[in-house]
């Protein structure tokens, strides 16, 4: 990583560590976009699956249960 440590008098860090985190917001965003689709088109789903991603969950085996029994239990 090329960011720069801070100093005393207040330096800013590089801009390496700007960068990686506007690339992490973009990755977040589209993310979100992907979602919203998702739910405008009825994928629960993938909805689902993305907002766990979203909030740092991912797919644990009791997720991926509770995902398979996703559509018998929202009918």
């Amino acid at each position: 990583m090329d960011a720069q440590i801070p100093v005393a008098d207040g330096e800013e860090a590089g801009s390496g560590l700007v960068e990686a985190a506007l690339e992490i917001s973009r990755k977040r965003t589209q993310m979100m976009e992907q979602m919203r689709k998702a739910l405008e088109t009825g994928d629960e789903k993938q909805a689902l699956s993305l907002a766990r991603l979203l909030v740092g969950l991912g797919q644990t085996p009791a997720v991926m249960v509770i995902t398979a029994l996703l559509p018998v239990i929202l009918v």
